[in-house]
């Protein structure tokens, strides 16, 4: 070996790899993710824990992403200052968030000095993650639990059928079929109900579904199948589904999967329209 190629063998460091952060919000809860492009792929490097937030201040806002952030990223000798940020349906309003969430992420990005990427929507994150793990475009409905209100969304073969928010009974199984029974012209519902929250256990909620007459009262095939998705796959999923659109956008060579979505099918918007 000449003794120029022996010297670059020794001498040759890798560029670190440049660390971005995903933020998942919903009206009570935040985690975060750290997550990075390595070989051409989006792949998440760490995550903080989920912590709680009352929903409407934004200095509770800023002390529960604060904590969940510096989880996630403690291990780094160089935090990120990139962000991107996964929201509900119903903080978006035809690909822009509304006034009120918006001031809240701005004071958010300003007090933690986070530049904004980009925002996708929750449902559509899971979604295209999901896709990406199962190989196929999921049918289902997913539900985002909260103490005081469910967020049902209907999806049949990767496309949003609609969206509906009902108010929390007691009776979950009542509070679906109310959401359910809105959608008009709806022949048959896929029987597979995902329950997700970011948040804590929601085992309860899964029997309550599951000892429900769902086959009197809708349109399904038959019994739904229940399932509750781990508190990583809301995070997880922003940062892979998102990222991938996030690198690109900033000039980082990214391999496309051919099941993944792009950008437009996710919903994906990018840059100061996050803020």
């Amino acid at each position: 070996m000449a003794l120029k190629n022996l010297l670059e063998k020794f001498t040759t460091k890798e560029a670190p790899a440049e660390h971005f952060f995903a933020l998942n919000l919903s009206d009570e809860t935040v985690k975060a993710a750290v997550w990075t492009v390595k070989e051409g792929q989006t792949q998440v490097v760490n995550l903080g824990k989920g912590a709680k937030w009352d929903g409407k201040n934004q200095e509770s806002l800023l002390k529960a992403a604060d904590q969940s952030l510096s989880q996630a990223s403690q291990e780094l000798k160089l935090g990120p200052n990139g962000v991107i940020f996964g929201l509900p349906d119903t903080w978006v309003d035809k690909d822009a968030i509304n006034q009120e969430k918006k001031a809240q992420l701005k004071y958010l990005c300003d007090e933690l000095e986070l530049k904004p990427l980009g925002f996708v929507v929750t449902d559509t994150a899971i979604m295209a993650y999901l896709k990406i793990e199962e190989g196929t475009p999921i049918s289902a409905i997913l539900i985002q639990l909260s103490s005081s209100e469910i967020n049902l969304t209907l999806v049949k073969l990767g496309k949003i059928i609609g969206s509906q928010l009902v108010g929390r009974s007691g009776d979950l199984g009542a509070d679906v079929e109310e959401g359910l029974s809105r959608f008009d012209k709806v022949d048959a519902l896929p029987a597979r109900i995902l329950l997700y929250n970011g948040g804590g256990d929601f085992e309860e909620d899964k029997q309550q579904l599951l000892s429900y007459d769902w086959e009197e009262k809708l349109p399904f095939i038959h019994f739904p199948k229940v399932e509750s998705l781990s508190s990583e796959i809301t995070v997880r999923a922003v940062a892979l589904a998102g990222g991938s659109e996030v690198a690109k956008s900033i000039g980082i060579e990214v391999k496309t999967r051919p099941e993944a979505d792009t950008a437009e099918t996710l919903g994906f918007v990018a840059g100061e329209d996050a803020r």
